[in-house]
């Protein structure tokens, strides 16, 4: 399915994070050089081992950030300009549910900023909104996450998969 033409929410900040969709670092040669060598490193193994598979970094990167354009608008989670994360959202259509996803780099695993992701996304995020998400049940640091962050869990729609779902009221 085609990505919607308009990003579901616009760049953001929070006390520690800057979130910006990543079309504009795509654009500049060497920004987005800088994202081809440093994805690498935050798409390890561990770091992508609970995601779907058509997530995982294949041999080529450039293929990797190709098709991501291609099917979901992503933002590149940066702390002190250095990328940290990566934020993934999906909407098939304008009124639609937002799918979302996130990743952060290992070494960055257990310091707040994926709670502090979320909470910056709920305020970027305008209404009425649904944001859905899916976690894998071997990761119960990310559900709990998503329940800090008011999400609540969903019947889950695959095994081995937890859902959750946050309204955003208008």
């Amino acid at each position: 399915m085609p990505k919607a033409a308009t990003p579901p929410v616009a760049d953001f900040r929070t006390p520690r994070l800057r979130v910006s969709h990543w079309a504009t670092t795509l654009a500049d040669a060497d920004a987005y050089a800088k994202v081809l060598q440093d994805l690498p490193a935050l798409l390890n193994k561990e770091v992508t081992r609970d995601l779907p598979p058509s997530l995982a970094l294949g041999e080529s990167i450039s293929d990797w950030v190709a098709a991501r354009a291609r099917e979901s608008d992503v933002y590149l989670v940066t702390t002190n300009d250095k990328m940290i994360g990566l934020l993934i959202l999906f909407r098939a259509a304008p009124d639609a549910a937002i799918h979302l996803g996130y990743l952060f780099a290992q070494n960055t695993w257990g310091q707040g900023y994926a709670t502090e992701l979320l909470r910056g996304l709920l305020a970027a995020t305008p209404p009425p909104a649904t944001l859905l998400a899916g976690v894998a049940t071997t990761n119960p640091a990310s559900a709990h996450v998503l329940r800090k962050a008011g999400f609540e869990q969903q019947p889950a729609q695959s095994e081995g998969m937890l859902a959750f779902a946050r309204v955003i009221a208008g």
